[in-house]
């Protein structure tokens, strides 16, 4: 039996995507933003994308100037929001 519920992370995953195209993000801002959305740290993603600190510090800034926010809980807030109205989240019966 395969279950049609999805985990934290596909959720996450799944709301940045519907973000990522509403605002057009690109590819590589869109990975971030997922990395962002899972709690990581700034050191965290650079290490894990093989980029400079102040390289993900630009993807960041231009994340947040795309998406037009200022904190990181805002953004949490945003991916919040887009996973009630994902096209793919469970619906409420």
């Amino acid at each position: 039996m395969v279950s049609e519920t999805s985990t934290p992370l596909e959720t996450i995953d799944r709301s940045v995507r519907t973000l990522a195209a509403e605002y057009g993000l690109t590819a590589r801002e869109t990975e971030m933003a997922v990395l962002l959305g899972r709690g990581h740290t700034l050191p965290h993603i650079a290490h894990e994308l093989f980029i400079s600190l102040d390289t993900a510090r630009a993807h960041a800034k231009n994340i947040y100037r795309k998406l037009s926010i200022h904190k990181r809980q805002q953004l949490l807030d945003l991916i919040d929001g887009a996973s009630s109205r994902s096209p793919e989240a469970p619906s409420e019966n």
